[in-house]
């Protein structure tokens, strides 16, 4: 059996945001360990949860995602 990676995601359009976390969530090798929307709330995750994978919105408003 192959290690789960950890994900997060920070997405600001809720829609997407859901179906990309829907889509981890589904997949036998993905652990979703959070999802924010805003650039705040996801860099707190990100130093709690200190996932493997990132998926992070390039265009935030408050955060350039490059």
């Amino acid at each position: 059996m192959s290690a789960l990676l950890s994900v997060l995601v920070i997405e600001d359009d809720p829609p997407f945001r859901q179906r990309l976390c829907d889509s981890i969530a589904a997949a036998p090798d993905l652990r979703l360990v959070g999802a924010a929307g805003d650039a705040a709330s996801g860099l707190a995750l990100l130093a709690r949860h200190q996932p493997q994978v990132l998926l992070l919105d390039l265009g935030l408003p408050d955060l350039n995602g490059i």
